[in-house]
């Protein structure tokens, strides 16, 4: 399994960025490769979604299961192919001269070997651009001071 981390601080409140996070239907309007993101079912914190990504070659639609614990944490799991695993691990705390300490943690194992060597090349430094563009729409939708680096 491979593992990839980011995190920043983003001047906004944990509550309003784990919100953001938490509004997985607007992924497509500004995270890079998201196409699609649809929740199919709600059961109190715990949400069915399906996605489509586009990062490498042509698109895949996969469903997943993300468990919200605001505003500390969202836990996102798959085991639906093309990953025999995948665990997206979003973390919020206060930072110490105000706003959030985002970071997000990222592992997956896929269902073929040439799938994980293309999907390392790119999850490498999707990881971070995922977070940079959580920034950038934070700055968008709750006025913040973040820069943006989309």
């Amino acid at each position: 399994m491979k593992t990839f981390r980011a995190s920043r601080e983003i001047a906004c409140a944990p509550g309003a960025l784990f919100d953001l996070v938490a509004d997985i239907e607007s992924y497509p309007r500004f995270v890079p490769g998201w196409l699609d993101a649809r929740i199919e079912r709600r059961e109190g914190e715990t949400l069915e979604v399906s996605q489509t990504i586009g990062l490498i070659g042509p698109s895949i639609t996969f469903r997943s299961r993300a468990r919200l614990e605001r505003p500390l944490r969202l836990d996102i799991e798959s085991q639906q192919a093309p990953f025999r695993s995948l665990a997206i691990r979003w973390r919020f705390a206060p930072a110490a001269g105000g706003g959030c300490r985002v970071g997000v943690e990222i592992t997956f194992e896929t269902t073929s070997s040439l799938l994980d060597r293309m999907a390392t090349i790119v999850l490498r430094r999707f990881a971070v651009r995922v977070v940079d563009s959580f920034a950038c729409e934070a700055r968008r939708r709750y006025g913040s001071s973040t820069a943006c680096k989309a």
